[in-house]
């Protein structure tokens, strides 16, 4: 798989890190746990197999994202993905319409109209967890708005990034 990302500032970076780190205090599931260079907090805005790095964008990506609540996603029998949403406004909105616009090939769930944009804490959290979880996110609280660093071309095949803007 291949994707376009949103990755965050330094201190943005830092703050969900602290985010992963809870859940590890905690003995959960985390992304923290994944020890690959390329592991960053990030929002996706576009993912494929087919996706090619774009050339350019013809829309400037956002300067900051604000962020919504928590959110669970499906991740088999009695697990969730842990995340919280990213509220979508005009530039986000503009922005990941133009990343579409110059990488075709987006599977279903990262186009427009049916996107669900998010930073993911945790993979298949049980819903036993859950509870222990969400007191370990109150106690690392991000802020209401987190500064974006760049935007990066993630190819799951090589395991390499490439930065873009």
């Amino acid at each position: 798989m291949r994707s376009i990302e949103l990755v965050l500032s330094p201190a943005a970076d830092a703050a969900v890190r602290a985010v992963w780190d809870e859940l590890i205090a905690e003995d959960l599931p985390s992304l923290g746990r994944h020890v690959s260079d390329s592991n960053a907090p990030h929002v996706t805005l576009a993912a494929g197999p087919d996706l090619l790095v774009p050339p350019r964008f013809d829309a400037p990506a956002p300067p900051t994202l604000r962020l919504g609540g928590v959110l669970l996603f499906p991740a088999g029998p009695e697990r969730s993905v842990l995340v919280r949403a990213v509220v979508v406004d005009h530039a986000l909105a503009a922005f990941h319409e133009a990343v579409h616009r110059a990488a075709p090939g987006g599977v279903d769930t990262s186009l427009p109209g049916a996107w669900s944009p998010h930073l993911s804490f945790a993979r298949r959290v049980r819903d036993a967890d859950l509870p222990r979880a969400l007191a370990a996110l109150r106690r690392a609280p991000l802020p209401e708005v987190l500064e974006v660093g760049g935007v990066r071309f993630w190819d799951g095949e090589t395991k390499t990034v490439t930065p873009l803007a």
